[in-house]
């Protein structure tokens, strides 16, 4: 029975170690709003607290590290943190924005990306 809840407890060790902070995701989390345009809309705490915890449970530290760092829709697109799925029908989708934010976005930061 010892045997089992020490390789419990190195399993979950070692499977929590790929996992980016409560800080990181709340930074890259407002790197993206920033560079779809939505982050001077409200801001929802409950919405904003429902990202963190879904970048905390399925990113990864690397992926959160690049979103946190791009500077341009392309850069954030190559992190792999958004599903193409979130640019469909927006002009960043199309590739015709100019990285403004224009308006085009839906007003909300797009969930992370499940492995």
């Amino acid at each position: 029975m010892k045997r089992l809840i020490v390789a419990l407890v190195a399993v979950y060790t070692l499977a929590a170690c790929d996992k980016p902070s409560e800080g990181d995701c709340k930074k890259a989390i407002a790197n993206i709003r920033a560079l779809l345009g939505t982050d001077k809309m409200t801001d929802d705490a409950g919405e904003t607290a429902a990202w963190v915890r879904s970048c905390r449970g399925s990113a990864k530290k690397s992926t959160v590290h690049c979103a946190m760092e791009a500077s341009t829709i392309d850069q954030l697109k190559r992190c792999g943190l958004l599903k193409a799925t979130d640019f469909e029908g927006t002009e960043i989708g199309t590739g015709s924005a100019s990285g403004s934010g224009s308006g085009s976005a839906s007003g909300s930061a797009p969930p992370a990306k499940t492995p």
